[in-house]
């Protein structure tokens, strides 16, 4: 869409330069109408996408209160514009804050090693959170339902046989006597290695999709606090934001087997 793409195109190529991906920055040396050319353009794109979001809501207000609810033919552009207000008000203040207040770079140690173990606190928190029943549990139960759960724990497993040897990629035993049936649920490719690493170290089945789990959990921890750090979110916020946007990824997590 041209409102993603002319965003996209901005940060590559005027948002500052990460000196560390997740932690820090150093900025970029821009001219000063450069600087007033970007600030107007996000600004004038910031007011834009306000006001579009104050007219869909005032319009699903008034479908709601004079006409009835809305369908939901109504609801699902009214999302799509109100996430790209979203989207587009966290870009605007991130590229105007870039321009106005940059990252300081010379903390001392002292303070950035506080604000390190801050936002690590919070990646922590939400790890906690979403894996509870592991740790509830002492490392006896599994995350999400026992089904789910256990039916991800054994398509993992025969993806660690298979890259032995041991048994067909294609075809998991969970389907048997039917062959080439992988493509029936989730594969987890990409997380594969993980759980393979547990195992190659000597985990229990059980305890390689614990050790899974955790390890996803924190990682979509890490992935919401970068793209904070991204849009230039403050500090002290994108540690909490951190919390919400882990927990949000990944809640199915939290249930006890």
């Amino acid at each position: 869409m041209p409102f993603f793409e002319e965003r996209r195109k901005g940060i590559e190529s005027n948002f500052a330069v990460p000196d560390h991906p997740v932690f820090g920055y150093k900025q970029n040396d821009q001219s000063d109408g450069d600087q007033q050319k970007l600030e107007r353009s996000f600004v004038s794109g910031f007011f834009f996408r306000l006001k579009t979001t104050h007219r869909v809501m005032s319009r699903i207000r008034m479908g709601g209160s004079r006409f009835g609810n809305p369908a939901p033919s109504d609801i699902r552009p009214s999302r799509q514009v109100i996430g790209q207000s979203i989207l587009g008000l966290c870009l605007c203040f991130g590229q105007i804050r870039t321009i106005r207040a940059p990252y300081q770079s010379d903390l001392n140690s002292h303070q950035s090693l506080a604000r390190r173990l801050y936002l690590i606190l919070w990646i922590a928190l939400a790890t906690v959170h979403l894996t509870q029943s592991v740790w509830i549990s002492g490392w006896t139960d599994v995350p999400s339902t026992s089904g789910d759960g256990q039916l991800n724990n054994m398509l993992l497993e025969h993806g660690f046989q298979a890259l032995r040897g041991v048994y067909p990629f294609s075809s998991p035993g969970q389907f048997y006597p039917v062959e080439g049936t992988l493509a029936y649920s989730d594969a987890h490719w990409g997380t594969l290695p993980v759980y393979a690493a547990a195992r190659t170290l000597g985990f229990s089945v059980w305890t390689a999709f614990q050790v899974w789990a955790v390890v996803l959990a924190a990682a979509n921890g890490f992935a919401v606090l970068y793209l904070t750090r991204v849009c230039r979110i403050p500090w002290v916020l994108a540690g909490p934001i951190c919390f919400i946007g882990a927990i949000g990824t990944g809640s199915g997590f939290v249930v006890c087997s």
